[in-house]
């Protein structure tokens, strides 16, 4: 999708999305639950640029632009897509759903109480 406008530049594509999505939960860090979202931005952020801007995925992988398979000499495999569910999930990822699941219940529970 939007890394054809970077052909070939997948690392730097992933490295600013990435950024973007960092600063904004940085000005949005009234709710405690962003940092959740901060600290798994952060850590997809760390293997992503560790791998030359790709995220390692465990299991079968069909050809991607920004995934590649875990081998052996991947970096920082531990932070990769290992999780499994309907796609792979990693440990960022687990944060992120965490913080924006968090943010989901404090804002219902904000309009329920009239705040």
């Amino acid at each position: 999708m939007f890394v054809s406008l970077f052909p070939g530049y997948p690392a730097i594509f992933a490295i600013v999305i990435f950024l973007l999505l960092y600063v904004i939960a940085l000005i949005l860090t009234r709710n405690p639950c962003w940092w959740f979202y901060i600290v798994g931005c952060a850590l997809n952020l760390v293997v992503v640029a560790a791998n030359g801007g790709y995220m390692p995925v465990l299991g079968r992988l069909e050809a991607q632009r920004i995934w590649i398979p875990l081998t052996p000499e991947t970096n920082l495999p531990f932070l990769a897509d290992i999780f499994f569910l309907p796609w792979g999930m990693s440990l960022g990822d687990i944060f992120i759903f965490t913080g924006v699941i968090g943010m989901v219940i404090r804002g219902a529970i904000s309009i329920l109480k009239g705040v």
